[in-house]
């Protein structure tokens, strides 16, 4: 494992058509980071529905006319040729938080 997300499917025979766009949101219920996809939402990055960006700024058009009970802060953002996202920032979004917590031993009295 290389510890690449996997790519968003489709996305290298879209990039020639010049759909290179994914939109992503956080969760309302969970905080969680999802993509949005033919049928609605997804925390799994492989089912993003690529966009050019026309195709991005209208779904997001949508989005924000909907109700507001689902997702917040939705954006879109590009995606590379191997339809991975092409910012740092979202990379790290698609694999998720950098620092890793741990418990603290539970001491016993």
């Amino acid at each position: 494992m290389s510890g690449k997300p996997d790519p968003v499917p489709g996305a290298l025979a879209s990039s020639a058509a010049g759909l290179r766009r994914i939109v992503t949101a956080n969760r309302l219920r969970d905080g969680r980071v999802v993509f949005l996809t033919g049928a609605g939402w997804s925390s799994d990055v492989a089912k993003a529905q690529a966009l050019s960006p026309a195709e991005a700024e209208a779904a997001l058009e949508l989005v924000s006319m909907g109700p507001r009970t689902e997702v917040i802060a939705a954006y879109a953002t590009e995606i590379d040729a191997d339809g991975l996202p092409k910012r740092v920032r979202e990379r790290i979004r698609v694999a998720g938080p950098s620092v890793r917590t741990r418990r603290a031993p539970v001491e016993e009295d």
